[in-house]
């Protein structure tokens, strides 16, 4: 899980870059922000985008609303 915040009001640009971080396919990007969040009925939450794949290396920009959160999850199962 990779989380990042912003606590400022405003809207910021992020880019995300790590060299040591592998590709991550898969990934679910939720985002909590008002009135930007996507629900399923009154508590589910929906992701914002899927099936991302992040290239940390690359880096990966991305916009944040003021006062937001943007969590990148990847589950794996094993048995």
């Amino acid at each position: 899980m990779i989380a990042v915040v912003n606590v400022s009001r405003e809207e910021k640009s992020v880019l995300l870059k790590s060299t040591s971080l592998p590709v991550l396919k898969g990934v679910k990007q939720y985002l909590y922000a008002e009135g930007r969040l996507q629900k399923e009925g009154d508590c589910r939450l929906l992701p914002h985008r899927q099936g991302v794949t992040l290239c940390p290396a690359k880096g990966e920009a991305f916009q944040m609303p003021g006062e937001s959160l943007v969590v990148y999850i990847r589950i794996s199962i094993i048995n």
